[in-house]
Parts: structure tokens; sequence; C-alpha cells
């Protein structure tokens, strides 16, 4: 499921004791807020989507569901479309991205082999929003407002010491 989300994280070798959490935690959701925007503005397409174009909005149950949470130590933030009870049992963003097959295509013959499924592709994959969000808001400008970020979130931790 890694191609449906996108992670931001810090490197390594950084302590509590260096930074203030709070701080680094908000910068972040607003950073993975910003992820978010674009990627829900590039899946508001009304209507059935064609393969190779984004997936179209029927409900916004997809729209809706994409949101940033940064993760508790407070080094990286997930922005994914994340389950909810609308979505039903089957988590549908990776049949969208990956495509699927119609119902009752495998034989009990091809569920012994293992083998590739057999028939077409009922609904084709359609295009990652999550990596084209990314490359829209743009990869150095996330690690920019990061570095920035992080200036901010130690000199919070210095001034708290004094």
């Amino acid at each position: 499921m890694a191609l449906l989300d996108v992670e931001v994280r810090f490197p390594k070798g950084f302590k509590y004791a260096d930074f203030d959490v709070k701080t680094l935690k908000s910068g972040l959701r607003k950073e993975g807020r910003e992820i978010a925007r674009v990627a829900k503005n590039l899946v508001r397409q009304k209507g059935v989507s064609k393969p190779d174009e984004y997936p179209g909005r029927d409900t916004g149950v997809l729209q809706k569901s994409i949101k940033p949470k940064p993760s508790r130590s407070g080094f990286s933030a997930v922005i994914k479309p994340w389950k909810t009870d609308q979505m039903g049992k089957d988590f549908y963003p990776a049949y969208v991205y990956y495509g699927h097959r119609g119902p009752r295509t495998r034989t009990a013959a091809d569920n012994r082999r293992r083998k590739k499924s057999v028939g077409k592709k009922v609904a084709q994959p359609r295009k990652n929003f999550m990596v084209d969000a990314t490359k829209i808001v743009g990869e150095d400008r996330i690690e920019s407002n990061l570095a920035r970020l992080m200036d901010k979130a130690l000199a919070a931790k210095e001034i708290s010491f004094k």
C-alpha cells in the first residue's frame, strides 16, 4: 500500500531533548494539509474517470478520506486515504489504483494453480494522485519548509530552558 500514501520524515539522530515536539507536530500537520489539499483537488472531478486519469468523484468518500496524520514521535507525518466505514469491507482506493477483474473470472483450477489470473480487467488502473500531489507541491519546497520548521522547533526548545 506504499504507493497510495506519502510520508514526510526527518533524518534519524534527533532526540526529544533537542527540540519542541509540539512545534514540530504542528508544522508537520501544516505541510501534510497542503499535500492533502492538492490530492483532494486532483480527485474532485465529477463522474466516471477513464484509464490513466485521476479517479472520478461520485460520493466524495475517497476525497474526504485523504488526511494527514503525524506520528506519535513527531518525526514523520503520513498523508493518505484512510479507511472509513463508508468504504465498506474493502479498501477501494487500492482497486482504483491497481484496477480489478470482474467478479467470478477465476475458476477453481486457476485457484489451485495459483497462476496469473485470467480474464481482462474490468476497471483499468487510474493515475496515482498521492505521488502527483507531492510532485505538484514540490519536494524541494517541502524539504526547505521542514528545515525551517526544524530550526523553529530547536529555537523554541532553547527559549523554554532559559
